[in-house]
């Protein structure tokens, strides 16, 4: 400690390689304030999160930007929002936030309405992000990728996704719409859910009500607008004309088969998709394979 401690020609190669050092005595020494040694410590081979946490908060970009950079640094999704909300700006911090490996879908969709043009295809190259989702951020057409990366995702991922757009006041309407007529249903049971303020289980009943009640009633609590639920109702009566068929690619050709069922019920006067939606609709299932008999 006393040779971490001292001057900085001295301290930083302690700091930067010395393994007898705790995280408290880290802690402690970037809480004194020399940015040297607070680079020093986000360059170890090793940072806990307790660390990272402590060179976050002094906000300084030289000193969090070496730390994202360094793939040997724990760094929770809770510490990459906060870097994002006080540093995402910062065309050097897009830098390393892209490059970061593994970024969770919640981050990677924070970082969307952030990034500068010329950062999002270097997030689809080092995401390695689907054909599609990569169409969907060049086109920086956010509601289209946060589709696209709920689909993917494991349940506990879509609804810490969901409430995160909740949060921030993202979820829209045409969002949840759309993963709904994708086949998206977890991310359009969250989506309600949130929205009413009630279980995902719950939401999952009131929805599935053979009845008309069940879904008129979650629809009107969530604040969904009236002229978006017999679009709903018919991509939920499409779904349930419809299966997996157990073959290779059989989730893409289910995506591709609904959209073609809820398309072909726009012809009713009640349904009433907005020219977006449709276009976004359209595109979908242009990149999808062919329908279920081409494919057999």
């Amino acid at each position: 400690m006393k040779l971490a401690t001292d001057v900085s020609t001295v301290a930083v190669p302690m700091l930067n390689f010395s393994e007898v050092l705790t995280d408290t005595d880290l802690v402690d020494i970037i809480v004194a304030g020399d940015e040297e040694k607070q680079v020093a410590i986000a360059r170890r081979k090793n940072v806990s999160d307790s660390v990272s946490e402590a060179l976050i908060d002094t906000k300084r970009p030289a000193v969090v930007t070496k730390l994202v950079v360094n793939t040997g640094a724990d760094i929770p999704d809770e510490s990459l929002e906060k870097v994002i909300d006080t540093l995402g700006d910062s065309e050097p911090m897009q830098m390393a936030l892209v490059h970061r490996p593994g970024l969770s879908i919640g981050i990677t969709e924070k970082l969307l309405t952030v990034l500068s043009d010329r950062f999002q295809a270097e997030l689809v190259k080092q995401q390695n992000l689907p054909t599609d989702l990569a169409t969907d951020l060049i086109l920086k057409t956010r509601e289209r990728a946060v589709v696209a990366l709920s689909g993917d995702s494991g349940i506990e991922d879509v609804q810490a996704l969901v409430q995160q757009l909740h949060d921030n006041a993202r979820l829209t309407p045409s969002i949840i719409l759309r993963a709904l007529c994708v086949g998206d249903f977890r991310f359009f049971e969250a989506a309600l859910a949130v929205r009413a303020a009630i279980p995902v289980a719950n939401a999952q009943v009131l929805i599935n009500d053979p009845g008309k009640a069940g879904l008129a009633r979650l629809w009107v609590v969530a604040a969904m607008p009236d002229e978006q639920m017999p679009s709903a109702r018919a991509a939920i009566q499409a779904a349930n004309e419809i299966d997996y068929d157990g073959g290779p690619d059989d989730l893409e050709r289910y995506s591709r088969r609904l959209i073609e069922l809820v398309l072909t019920q726009c012809d009713d006067p009640a349904v009433n998709f907005t020219r977006e939606d449709l276009d976004y609709l359209i595109a979908k299932m242009d990149a999808l394979p062919a329908n279920f008999a081409a494919e057999i």
